[in-house]
């Protein structure tokens, strides 16, 4: 990364510190639910579909996928009753 690039991002994450850790939050959620795809019995794993239902569907809260593409309703229940 160049010093103007490296500048504009520091100040970007001064600026507005939530983002970084929304952004580290949600890799976090999105590697455990890759995880729980290869793991869960499925027909077959196929990662292209995997990376086209997080695509298609970048704003819906991960365990919202989590219940729709793998039938896992545990994180979705928890969040629902808050």
């Amino acid at each position: 990364m160049d010093m103007v690039a490296a500048r504009e991002e520091a100040a970007f994450f001064a600026a507005v510190p939530g983002q970084g850790l929304t952004y580290e939050a949600r890799k976090t959620q999105i590697q455990q639910f890759l995880a729980e795809a290869v793991r869960v019995p499925k027909d077959a794993f196929n990662l292209q579909e995997f990376h086209d239902c997080l695509g298609s569907n970048c704003n819906v809260p991960i365990p919202l996928l989590r219940f729709d593409y793998l039938g896992l309703h545990d994180e979705w229940e928890l969040i629902s009753r808050r």
